[in-house]
């Protein structure tokens, strides 16, 4: 299966490789939008220690007027990023669907034969656009999560690296979920793609003979037929929601359970004087700030 997913990428690459300036761009801009993120629950500590608690009227100036930059620059990089990567995945779909037609018109008369033609129609329109998909945008905005997450928990190791112990504490029940769960979505989603493939033959035979089957009284018999294909899309697609929607709650449960114990000791902390609140809540912003990259992965 790993030599079977690097084969696929090393292929992908021949695609992509035209375009890897444009992939470096995004990747850098991807970056700057980690980066950013970091910075939004640094800031939090200023705010709260310089101007709630000292009410240093220069901090007052400072501190809004830097999250207000964070944001811009923030949204700039992530808009950047986000048409780059669009531009790349397009541009590939473009190439591949054009390179696969010309293939497919290169077969012999025999694979004709064999492979219905709604099948290809499938593989060429949806096929091609996920896995392009995953050439560009997926891999990309993978470097953005998990440059969000080391810029965040270094924040995090800066204000209080204790702290940061007892947060950390559930994130390895929360890969092994997402990674159970992650496995049934591939499965479920791989037999919902040969459904829609055996849906798309069914209508093309059914729309290019409905004369025959309207002389042949055949009307009841491709119903029959089209309720028990679009009966199993249904199933499966119900079972994809099952699986997707309890990965949130269950992230949310697990890291409610990190929180909360960080909660209670950083609470302590602050009480005896040990910590000062702008500490404890800039850790806490970086705490919440994590699950959103840690759940898109």
């Amino acid at each position: 299966m790993i030599q079977g997913a690097l084969a696929i990428y090393g292929r992908l690459g021949a695609y992509l490789r035209p375009y890897w300036v444009w992939l470096a761009a995004g990747g850098v801009l991807a970056l700057v939008v980690s980066a950013m993120e970091g910075a939004i629950a640094w800031l939090v500590k200023p705010a709260m220690d310089g101007i709630f608690v000292r009410r240093d009227l220069l901090m007052l100036k400072v501190v809004p007027l830097a999250l207000f930059g964070v944001y811009v620059v923030k949204g700039l990089a992530r808009y950047l990023q986000s048409y780059l990567m669009a531009a790349v995945g397009e541009r590939v779909i473009a190439t591949i669907r054009r390179d696969l037609y010309r293939h497919i018109h290169g077969l012999s008369l025999a694979f004709f034969n064999d492979v219905h033609s709604a099948e290809l129609t499938s593989r060429v329109i949806l096929d091609v656009g996920r896995l392009a998909r995953l050439s560009s945008t997926v891999l990309v905005m993978a470097i953005r999560q998990v440059g969000s997450i080391v810029a965040l928990v270094t924040v995090m190791f800066a204000r209080e690296w204790r702290l940061t112990l007892f947060a950390l504490l559930a994130f390895p029940f929360i890969g092994a979920a997402v990674r159970v769960i992650g496995r049934r979505l591939y499965r479920i989603n791989k037999r919902a793609q040969e459904r829609i493939a055996r849906l798309t033959i069914l209508l093309q035979e059914s729309f290019t003979g409905t004369k025959i089957v309207k002389a042949f009284g055949r009307e009841a018999h491709e119903q029959e037929r089209f309720d028990a294909v679009n009966r199993r899309l249904l199933e499966l697609s119900l079972k994809n929601v099952r699986a997707d929607e309890i990965t949130e709650p269950i992230m949310e449960i697990l890291g409610a359970t990190a929180l909360m114990t960080a909660l209670w000791y950083g609470g302590y902390q602050v009480v005896n004087g040990s910590m000062t609140p702008g500490t404890f809540f800039s850790f806490i912003a970086a705490v919440l700030m994590l699950y959103g990259p840690v759940r898109t992965l």
